[in-house]
């Protein structure tokens, strides 16, 4: 699911600050976010970093976006599973 900041306004809890791309670890559950025409959209369920890019933690489908920011996901998350 896509986010954004105009769409989801209770959903964006700035507590929880992104951080740039570059900075994440492999096989962790994160949130992750793009700017797209000066606002920030982000997808709420967790991703995660693999070799070549980003997939979706429950269904392992690759992330289409290039995400920009990320932080931690607060959902849980069981790598391996459908």
């Amino acid at each position: 699911m896509i986010g954004d900041n105009a769409a989801l306004p209770a959903r964006c809890t700035f507590s929880r600050m992104w951080q740039p791309i570059g900075t994440e670890s492999y096989d962790v559950g994160l949130e992750l976010a793009v700017i797209v025409d000066g606002r920030v959209e982000w997808n709420l369920e967790p991703c995660r970093r693999v070799i070549g890019g980003w997939v979706h933690c429950h269904t392992h489908e690759a992330v289409p976006r290039r995400p920009t920011h990320w932080r931690l996901s607060q959902m849980p998350i069981a790598f391996g599973t459908d």
